[in-house]
This record gives C-alpha cells, structure tokens and sequence, in this order.
C-alpha cells in the first residue's frame, strides 16, 4: 500500500493534482507490462476518512480481495463498498398460521431451509454486534452476508 497526500488551495485543484496522480499510475503500470490486467478501483477510505478512496488492483489467480464492475457507470468497486444488487425475488403473498415446532438438533441455514423445505431467499438470519456497549442485530436473507464496513458505516464506528 503507498499512500499520497497533498495540499491545495482549492477542490478544482486537488481534483487535478489526484487525476495527474491517477495518470501516473497508469503509466507505471503500463511500464511494469501490468496495466492491461490493473484497475482503479473505488474502495473504502478506512479510518483515515469517511470518504471512499481509490485503490489499484491487478488481476491474479490468488489475493486476497473481491472487486465488481459496474458496467452502467465503467467503474470498479472494492466489495467492501460494492453498491448491492439483489436478484429479484417474487414472494408469496399468502398468509401462514403460526407453528410452534421442536427442531432440536438443526443448526445452520443449509439444514432448516431443508427441513421445512422452503427456498433460502424465504429465510433470514440474525446477527448479532455490539457498540458502545449496546447490542445490535443485522438481519439478512439467508444466502447474504453482512457487509461489516458498510454496518460500521451506518451505524457510526
């Protein structure tokens, strides 16, 4: 990781100072024989800055990283902050009487989609996190995890 940092008068000219630095990279990249496999991609500014950052990632069979494109907008997100984009899911709109049922001995997702033989996006699952000493409780569709950065980010730490 190489961090910059830079001082400007004006916003226009810290705009131009970070696109000549971006420019920069590009090249080197190019020079390295790298380029055509190394993006800039929008990630999270970490604790230095609620802002997102820019970061640059090459492509390679092993890392440790996630990265997404947004063919819409021809940019590259980090998936730590990665817009979301759920597959549509049509529900049923019927109404169930409640059940009480004994499972003992399900654990996991996986087993109780199977043992009440429903799909995974029919179920959520509940996490709890605790801040300030306070408890917190994410709920998710089954097959989804929870974004930590994006909670921190919500919740403010």
């Amino acid at each position: 990781m190489k961090d910059a940092y830079s001082f400007h008068l004006t916003e226009t000219e810290f705009q131009e100072f970070f696109e000549a630095m971006r420019q920069a990279y590009i090249r080197v990249y190019a020079r390295l024989g790298i380029g055509d496999i190394t993006v800039p991609v929008f990630s999270d500014g970490g604790e230095f800055t609620p802002n997102d950052s820019i970061e640059f990632q090459t492509f390679t069979p092993i890392g440790e990283d996630v990265i997404f494109f947004d063919e819409v907008k021809n940019v590259w997100y980090n998936r730590e902050i990665a817009p979301s984009k759920a597959p549509k899911y049509t529900y049923e709109n019927t109404e169930k009487p409640l059940e009480k049922h004994n499972k003992e001995g399900i654990i996991g997702v996986q087993a109780l989609i199977k043992e009440f033989g429903i799909a995974i996006e029919q179920s959520t699952k509940s996490l709890f996190y605790e801040k300030d000493g306070k408890m917190l409780l994410a709920v998710v569709r089954s097959d989804y995890e929870v974004n930590e950065i994006k909670l921190r980010k919500i919740v403010g730490g």
